[in-house]
């Protein structure tokens, strides 16, 4: 028995574990390529969410002549509707310092840079408030 005759048995052994390696990583490759496949189809699904999103942010405001319509259909008196603007806009500062920490700081920031929504209000409101009921 020749030293080649010793090596058989380590020679195919190596190639034994050779293969359950590569198999071992073909599968690997396969499974991530999968897992990859799939998280890019949840991001094309969110991807495609995302406008109607933005077009939902940009009819929540409804205007003020479809509210004034909305208020005739639903047989809403019009001073009732006034009277919910009027106690909105009154508990809207307070509405954003309640979203903050309140400390020196951001009371003078919120004075000195007051946002419009807290200043004007909805758009049309003042309108609606100029009806004088």
């Amino acid at each position: 028995m020749g030293a080649s005759d010793a090596l058989k048995p380590i020679l195919f052994v190596s190639i034994g574990l050779e293969a359950v390696v590569s198999i071992l990583v073909v599968g690997l490759c396969i499974w991530i390529f999968l897992a990859i496949k799939k998280s890019n189809v949840e991001i094309q699904k969110a991807s495609d969410e995302l406008p109607k999103v933005l077009d939902s942010l940009a009819y929540a405001e409804l205007p003020m002549p479809v509210i004034c319509a909305m208020t005739t259909y639903f047989k809403i008196d019009i001073k009732d509707v006034v009277k919910a603007y009027l106690k909105d806009a009154g508990e809207r500062r307070k509405i954003v310092l309640d979203a903050f920490q309140m400390d020196k700081v951001t009371k003078s920031f919120l004075e000195t840079y007051e946002s419009k929504f807290v200043a004007h209000g909805y758009i049309g409101e003042q309108l609606l408030k100029g009806l004088g009921c």
